[in-house]
């Protein structure tokens, strides 16, 4: 059948019998059957023969037709995506040329390229100096004239794009068309396709456009797109590695997404979860993979501004990164891991750590879904240094303190700096524990900074930390058996 996301269509066009919407075919405010039916969404998804995707549809009676649009540099604004008027100087006589308006939004949003490189695939590189003779280039409009100036919120325009639920049902899908506001972009397990070409990329590949090298800087290597390195792990990928690092990455993109409620955040990635699960007969732990352990656990977040919070409610466990509430909407926050620890190959595990015992019980249908209770126990080398906080500018800041030595570090939890007197006396200065879990490179540390819950037998996370590798606070650390809720 087809899936609508987030608008309407007719599926008698496409002599298909069966049309899926979620709001139509979900009871709303009905939590029962919302929990069965968010349970089956990887079966929805992957089966569809085509999901239709209302781009730039603000909500269900957006739809996917409208007339088009670009935003205009500099203002922001909305403007028809009408061809440009060029007037050009060729061999002394002057030539009028129509040139299609760079359509960047599209192709940086919906592919996985970064607006860096996206800079070089405009309709620039037309007018290169080396490919067109005989036209004087100083007649050429500056590249400012003709780029697409992207909004700093890149789903801009797009803001199906910006919503969290779609993230699984888009890699899951076979295929997808995207009525995006400038152009329809077509995406399967294997490419990428848009109406003006310029998204050319198969299987991992650059766009066509870019050559090998620009202005003498070489370009990064290709990287696979993550829906293709998906596809190929669940068809015949047998490499754990490969799969734990494509997770990680997963996390990072789909973290920074919307949800109306945030105790959607697990259920709404629970399709690509269960189909994991199945191929690699894996344990799925609130978010992160058993097998993963104790790289999974070396979240922070990416932005160290903004408010965040956990809830009492939510019942995830302070060492999963779903455990976090982004509340400050007016800023792109998400988790992350970096770059070297998501690379095993700069990752080294401390032979000191053991993992124990760790267990996490789902709730409701979905086992892949929202959580009652989850803890890890942790046997590890362990140090007890001082945390304190200070306001900032704006946000709340903290240090560690460990003889007599310093380092500053972002908690999970951010706070404003206006708050800072409001803490107790007691909680502006107190004694945390960090365990250590691994070295990254060349003796850099990284731990996890915990302190006692409510309950004194455990610990709940309050953050993660990198120690320079100047700093030998590990050295003769004790060993020390750790339960983390």
């Amino acid at each position: 059948g087809v899936v609508a996301m987030g608008g309407g269509c007719d599926a008698g066009v496409l002599l298909i019998d069966y049309l899926w919407i979620d709001s139509l075919c979900i009871i709303q405010d009905d939590q029962e059957d919302w929990q069965r039916e968010s349970a089956r969404m990887a079966d929805i998804y992957s089966g569809s023969y085509l999901n239709i995707a209302a781009t730039s549809a603000d909500d269900a009676k957006g739809g996917c037709f409208e007339q088009r649009y670009r935003y205009q540099k500099d203002s922001g604004t909305k403007c028809p995506a009408e061809p440009l008027k060029l007037e050009l100087n060729l061999q002394g006589e002057s030539v009028l040329l129509f040139v299609r308006p760079d359509l960047e939004s599209a192709h940086e949003q919906i592919s996985d390229i970064s607006a860096h490189w996206n800079n070089y695939t405009s309709v620039y590189e037309t007018f290169d100096r080396r490919r067109l003779v005989g036209i004087d280039v100083e007649s050429l409009p500056s590249r400012e004239d003709i780029l697409y100036i992207n909004p700093s919120d890149n789903t801009v325009g797009s803001p199906l794009l910006g919503r969290a639920w779609i993230y699984q049902e888009r890699l899951l899908a076979r295929r997808t068309i995207f009525f995006h506001h400038e152009e329809m972009v077509f995406e399967c397990r294997s490419g990428i396709r848009c109406e003006c070409g310029g998204i050319i990329r198969v299987d991992g590949s650059f766009f066509s456009a870019i050559p090998d090298y620009i202005d003498g800087e070489i370009l990064p290597p290709a990287v696979p797109r993550i829906k293709t390195r998906f596809f190929k792990l669940l068809g015949r990928g047998n490499n754990m590695r490969q799969f734990a690092d494509l997770w990680l990455e997963i996390l990072e993109k789909y973290s920074c997404l919307k949800l109306s409620h945030e105790t959607d955040r697990l259920p709404a990635l629970s399709g690509l979860a269960s189909r994991l699960s199945q191929r690699f007969e894996t344990t799925y732990l609130a978010g992160i993979w058993k097998e993963d352990l104790p790289r999974a656990l070396l979240w922070s977040r990416e932005l160290y501004f903004g408010e965040t919070t956990r809830s009492a409610t939510a019942c995830v466990p302070t060492w999963s990164w779903a455990s976090l509430y982004f509340l400050d909407k007016s800023v792109q926050q998400a988790i992350t891991y970096g770059t070297d620890i998501r690379d095993t190959k700069a990752y080294t595990e401390d032979s000191r750590l053991k993992i124990l015992d760790v267990q996490c019980y789902s709730s409701g249908a979905n086992p892949y879904g929202r959580v009652d209770y989850g803890f890890i126990k942790v046997r590890a080398a362990v140090i007890e240094a001082k945390l304190k906080y200070r306001a900032g500018k704006y946000w709340l800041k903290c240090v560690l303190e460990y003889e007599g030595r310093k380092i500053d570090f972002g908690t999970d939890i951010g706070k404003l700096a206006e708050e800072a007197d409001k803490f107790p006396e007691d909680m502006r200065k107190r004694m945390v524990m960090c365990l250590l879990v691994a070295t990254l490179g060349r003796d850099e540390k990284v731990a996890l900074v915990l302190e006692r819950s409510e309950d004194a037998d455990t610990y709940q996370r309050i953050g993660r930390v990198r120690i320079e590798k100047d700093l030998q606070w590990f050295t003769s650390a004790p060993i020390q058996t750790l339960t983390i809720v």
